[in-house]
């Protein structure tokens, strides 16, 4: 079992799209067809190329046609984009509906790789192959394989991805918080529990009274940042392995160990009481009222803008990981966040794909990268002794924040330059980490399918999802949660596990 998003479709009906329009003469090679045999570059004469999306966006209001950022990357692309952005916390019901409905957009963002909804959709031809066009094309051809391999379906590239790095699993905390508590910065476990409880007990915002919590906490499939206090403690990402064979997290010994921990911080008010209705684990750290994040470490520089806005004053800070039993561990990402893919219902011809993902090469061209990481020359930045130097982080942080969700590439071509202390702190981790092997904890069951996982595992894993939910709060005891693992095995986790491991023999040569 995955743990799925809850609230997708399980399976799809007929779909019914209309033709897109496309405007454009891009070829495969991204230019276009008026600069081939000498002749003079047309590309200046050309129409963007109309290009209909669905994305998210994570601020509080959707990303404006007039951001700046924005129309620079259009004009470079030679593309006008007309994206539908659902919000963050709506976004796997909008997917769904969008789905269901038929009306798809010509790119379509889909923020689990290997959903339910996606799979029957792939395997019942309704996106693109796009792999075997990739070598085309100078900057797609370069994607990583490791992110590539990850997406695959089936051993097929039907999406690009929306390129991270591979350690960016951690905390965002309040550092002057920690400076109020008279703490230093926790390098075990055992020190982060402490920091955790002395946000939500000793006053760290000086006001009088009792009004905090430690960690900010949301719910879903299951409560946040479970899944990276469980590899803390030297358990596996959501899949590992038992006797050379795949087996889910929950039923490991660490698994139970962490849900323990987290029961104990919700019965002394450590965590906020009604994390099980929260739909967003920043919303109380944005107010304000929780010391610590779970979520992507670089989210400190994008995330907390309410909390900057409300409070100057307040300094964050980023921890990758913690000592555990078994070390220094992260949870590994595939690689990607979130996966782009494309409808035939409203990419009716070859020659309509590779119009769009001559755009999508262009996105990763060097100057788009400068755009992404920089902004604005004069506006965001200014070059100082031949570098860059940010003049307005809040300025770059507000323009660019809504627009990362366009990005595909890795950042790795964009100058070198003079950025705030906490984004190069951040920076330096994910290097060192994404080279260390005994660092990243990476899921077993990777780019692997189960066809019962597929069918039923976002039913199966709302049983284990709501017993947890259960337990942290109190209302059962272990034995109940025991019982919902068994009653997962009983109804097709068993099975789940076995075309896991038939997979994994086949890729591993074991």
């Amino acid at each position: 079992m995955r743990l799925h998003r809850s609230n997708m479709i399980a399976a799809l009906s007929v779909f019914v799209g209309a033709a897109g329009i496309l405007a454009g003469c891009g070829g495969a090679d991204g230019k276009t067809e008026g600069a081939a045999a000498g002749k003079p570059d047309t590309a200046s004469k050309a129409e963007p190329l109309k290009i209909s999306m669905l994305n998210i966006y994570y601020t509080t209001e959707p990303p404006s046609k007039d951001n700046p950022i924005f129309q620079e990357l259009q004009k470079y692309v030679n593309a006008q984009f007309d994206i539908t952005w659902a919000p963050s916390t709506a976004y796997d019901n909008k997917f769904a509906a969008t789905m269901a409905g038929g009306e798809l957009p010509q790119v379509l963002l889909s923020r689990d790789s290997k959903s339910t909804a996606l799979v029957n959709a792939v395997r019942s031809g309704m996106f693109w192959e796009i792999g075997p066009y990739l070598k085309d094309y100078p900057n797609l051809s370069k994607l990583n394989p490791t992110a590539m391999n990850n997406l695959s379906i089936d051993g097929k590239i039907y999406a690009l991805p929306r390129t991270r790095p591979l350690t960016r699993n951690g905390i965002v905390y309040r550092k002057d918080w920690l400076e109020a508590v008279g703490m230093k910065e926790p390098k075990t476990l055992d020190e982060m529990v402490k920091m955790i409880r002395a946000f939500a007990n000793d006053d760290p915002d000086r006001n009088g009274k009792k009004d905090t919590y430690g960690i900010s906490v949301a719910g879903g499939s299951l409560p946040s940042g479970l899944g990276t206090v469980v590899v803390w403690n030297g358990g596996p990402s959501q899949w590992g392995l038992k006797d050379g064979k795949p087996v889910p997290d929950f039923m490991t010994d660490e698994f139970m160990a962490s849900i323990k921990l987290y029961r104990q911080l919700f019965e002394e008010k450590v965590i906020n009481q009604d994390f099980p209705v929260v739909k967003a684990s920043s919303d109380l750290f944005n107010q304000g009222k929780a010391g610590v994040y779970f979520g992507k470490i670089d989210d400190v520089a994008t995330r907390f803008n309410e909390l900057q806005k409300a409070n100057p004053q307040a300094k964050l800070d980023v921890i990758d990981t913690v000592e555990g039993p078994k070390g220094r561990k992260i949870p590994a990402d595939p690689g990607f966040n979130g996966i782009f893919t494309f409808p035939k219902t409203n990419i009716k011809s070859e020659a309509q794909l590779k119009q769009i993902l001559a755009v999508y090469d262009k996105l990763m061209d060097e100057k788009i990268q400068n755009l992404f990481d920089w902004g604005i020359e004069g506006k965001h930045y200014k070059m100082d002794n031949g570098k860059p130097v940010r003049l307005d982080e809040k300025l770059y942080s507000n323009d660019y924040t809504p627009m990362m969700q366009l990005r595909i590439d890795d950042g790795s071509l964009a100058m070198k330059g003079t950025l705030s202390p906490e984004v190069e702190k951040y920076l330096g981790l994910f290097k060192k980490n994404d080279a260390d092997a005994n660092v990243m904890v990476s899921s077993s069951v990777g780019p692997l399918i189960s066809q019962t996982d597929v069918e039923k595992g976002a039913q199966l894993a709302k049983g284990i999802g709501d017993a947890v939910t259960q337990y942290v709060m109190g209302k059962i005891g272990e034995p109940e949660v025991r019982a919902a693992i068994e009653q997962w095995r009983k109804n097709g986790g068993d099975k789940i596990i076995e075309e896991y491991a038939a997979e994994y023999a086949k890729t591993s040569g074991k």
